[in-house]
């Protein structure tokens, strides 16, 4: 049986979430282990930080069945 995207989507991942201060947070060894597990060509990368005044963003870019996508997320306290 082939996994889609579609069914990684239906995964309750309640019991694999990490807490720091107030943000909760999945793991991202177990995302990419479940990711992997699916889609064995999966891969990612991550490109150079960029400075958005006094913010800095950082980028990844996920590669998995056969479409790409890429997140930008905020670095916070430094």
């Amino acid at each position: 049986m082939t996994i889609t995207y579609l069914d990684l989507r239906q995964i309750n991942v309640n019991g694999h979430t990490e807490k720091k201060g107030n943000l909760t947070y999945l793991s991202w060894a177990w995302a990419a282990d479940t990711l992997l597990r699916s889609d064995q060509s999966a891969t990612w990368e991550y490109a150079e930080p960029k400075m958005f005044g006094e913010t800095m963003m950082v980028f990844c870019t996920v590669h998995a069945f056969g479409k790409s996508m890429t997140s930008q997320l905020p670095v916070m306290d430094y």
